[in-house]
């Protein structure tokens, strides 16, 4: 039995999945699982994932932020490789990969996830991570420390740095304009040494961040957790939108995380976002906007539009194809998954 259970998503990123998963064995707190859904990669992660398990641990990297973190790891872990698309089996080593054998979605692989640890009735918290990310030492526990001290908390958000740059904030929660149909997150590009008063982040926060989201039980259960009617962006802000009372969204600062941004399908808040990225991006909004402000949908159609003419003004063609075709798909009811103009993306299904 252990009271947090750690999901990571790999897709073709054997190699930050790993080093993830070095810095979880380093956690002072050693009440946890890990489950890493691999969704169906296609550059040998599985084995990649399996070997790190069977080896003596690889050398630490020798850059920022590794110079935060302990040198030796602070406890061994058990290992088990498992098929997810049969009856999944009762968790009962440290770390699990499950192989969904094909590309599920953000969304899909991380309730499946959940559903393989929340068959431990031990486990009490999920801690949803980014698998290109490395947490500090402390994090689990003062997630776990906001999460006992306060009931009401549903989800708990962590305070995001970027990995590049150790010192500065990525994002302390989202934060969502309705009339601009435009999220943004709050604290970007503060020091650790300027943080705000967390009240104020929570008084302002919409969702938490998708890169680190700890998840009480009971509202997982309350919810269903995720919505699969997202592949990829807006499962955060949908899931904040359906949870019910009395729980709230929060934020830990003291809870650190580094996270690459984007490593695995070209997202970033600093570059021009990739095709993948784009394409995702603007359907999400669409669909959210659809089932949760129907009213001010236009707000939205406007959104995408702009978008289109920003990338257009510029000439970057491709970027206006994926914006319009994300437009065109939400329009006819066209759902499509895996990297933009791959042979799974263009497979599409009508529903």
């Amino acid at each position: 039995m252990s009271a947090t259970c750690i999901i990571l998503v790999n897709w073709n990123g054997g190699g930050d999945t790993i080093e993830c998963l070095e810095s979880l064995l380093r956690l002072d707190d050693h009440d946890f699982r890990v489950v890493v859904v691999d969704n169906g990669s296609t550059d040998g992660s599985q084995d990649r994932i399996a070997a790190w398990a069977a080896d003596a641990p690889p050398p630490c990297p020798q850059t920022p932020p590794w110079d935060r973190l302990p040198r030796e790891r602070s406890r061994t872990a058990s290992f088990a490789r498992i098929d997810g698309r049969g009856p999944l089996p009762p968790p009962s080593a440290d770390v699990t990969l499950i192989e969904a054998g094909s590309n599920l979605g953000f969304a899909a692989a991380n309730n499946l996830g959940m559903r393989f640890a929340g068959s431990d009735p031990g486990a009490r918290f999920f801690w949803i991570l980014n698998n290109d990310t490395v947490v500090a030492p402390d994090s689990l526990a003062a997630q776990l420390r906001r999460m006992n001290d306060d009931p009401a908390i549903g989800m708990l958000g962590a305070r995001l740095m970027f990995y590049g740059d150790p010192d500065v904030v990525q994002g302390l929660a989202g934060g969502f304009h309705v009339g601009r149909a435009r999220g943004y997150h709050l604290g970007l590009g503060l020091r650790a040494n300027s943080l705000p008063p967390e009240a104020d982040v929570e008084a302002a926060m919409a969702y938490v961040l998708g890169a680190s989201m700890f998840v009480r039980r009971e509202l997982v259960e309350a919810t269903g957790g995720m919505s699969e009617s997202y592949f990829l962006y807006f499962e955060e802000i949908d899931w904040a939108r359906r949870m019910p009372a009395p729980y709230r969204l929060a934020v830990a600062q003291d809870a650190v995380v580094w996270h690459k941004e984007g490593g695995t399908i070209g997202s970033a808040t600093q570059s021009r976002p990739s095709n993948t990225s784009l394409y995702y991006i603007n359907a999400g909004l669409l669909r959210f906007y659809w089932k949760h402000d129907r009213a001010r949908l236009p707000i939205a159609v406007g959104r995408v539009l702009r978008e289109a003419a920003g990338h257009g003004a510029k000439g970057d063609g491709a970027a206006v194809k994926a914006v319009m075709r994300a437009a065109g798909d939400v329009v006819f009811g066209v759902r499509r998954r895996g990297r933009y103009g791959s042979p799974e993306f263009d497979a599409a299904e009508w529903r």
